[in-house]
């Protein structure tokens, strides 16, 4: 169960830096996401990713 929870994170993750992607820098800056962050969501990595 433990491999299906994280292939749905992930995939959670990249659908979550698709939208994210979407809006412009400053919005993403103004919330707190940095680059390196979304970088991660779009990969389906979890926020805490190095």
């Amino acid at each position: 169960m433990h491999i299906i929870d994280q292939w749905i994170e992930r995939r959670r993750n990249r659908a979550a830096g698709r939208t994210l992607s979407e809006l412009s820098p400053h919005i993403l800056a103004d919330i707190g996401i940095t680059p390196h962050a979304l970088d991660n969501l779009r990969r389906g990595r979890s926020h805490r990713a190095r």
